[in-house]
């Protein structure tokens, strides 16, 4: 079964690791980086700049993908370890944005924050829409978009916090560096089945174990 969970993941990331690198392309660029949309919330925000503005990405995605958007509304909260979780909690905003991709995969966007005062998008990726089980780790996965690679990271995961690390002050960065070495190591020690923590299988998966689900 747990192999089965992981397969059913592989698939959508790889559609939308696929799709993040045609959306670069398409605007006739190399990276997201380049051509996405900007939005600084003066407001809400204490001024930390959106890298990309969700309501561009949707419409990218439905160019790409022919996504079927879906009424957040509907699909709010979800089951860990037999207690209702919130998304937006999962995700740090309200400003959550939700589609459906043809495989059934639906998809939750909002921002979290990083160094260098950038919030970057974060997705929550559900395998299987809106069958069960939906516990995190199984087929519930959270990952953020990197912008000068096109491409997404486990949240929290090693490659995340690094490319948020060199977005530290030239006075920090080195310290930085050195803890997001760290703190993954963490993070792939606390990913466990039914935990608080599961939020961070995706990066266990993927980096340490390589697709082998062993927790």
């Amino acid at each position: 079964m747990k192999k089965l969970f992981a397969e059913n993941l592989k698939k959508p990331y790889n559609t939308i690791n696929t799709a993040l690198q045609k959306i670069a392309i398409d605007n006739g660029a190399t990276t997201l980086a380049e051509v996405a949309k900007y939005n600084i919330d003066t407001e809400g925000y204490n001024n930390f700049a959106k890298l990309i503005d969700l309501d561009w990405l949707m419409d990218e995605f439905d160019k790409t993908l022919h996504i079927a958007k879906k009424d957040v509304a509907d699909y709010t909260r979800y089951t860990l370890n037999k207690q209702q979780v919130n998304i937006s909690d999962l995700i740090i905003t309200n400003n959550i944005k939700s589609f459906q991709l043809n495989d059934g995969t639906i998809v939750n966007m909002g921002y979290i924050r990083g160094y260098g005062r950038s919030e970057y998008v974060v997705l929550i990726i559900d395998t299987n829409g809106e069958q069960d089980p939906n516990i995190l780790g199984r087929d519930l996965f959270a990952f953020v978009i990197l912008p000068k690679k096109s491409k997404l990271a486990p949240l929290y995961g090693r490659e995340f916090l690094l490319y948020d690390a060199e977005g530290a002050s030239p006075e920090n960065r080195s310290a930085a560096i050195e803890e997001a070495k760290n703190n993954s190591e963490e993070v792939y020690n606390a990913c466990n089945e039914g935990s608080e923590y599961s939020i961070f299988c995706a990066a266990r998966l993927i980096e340490q174990d390589n697709w082998k689900m062993k927790y």
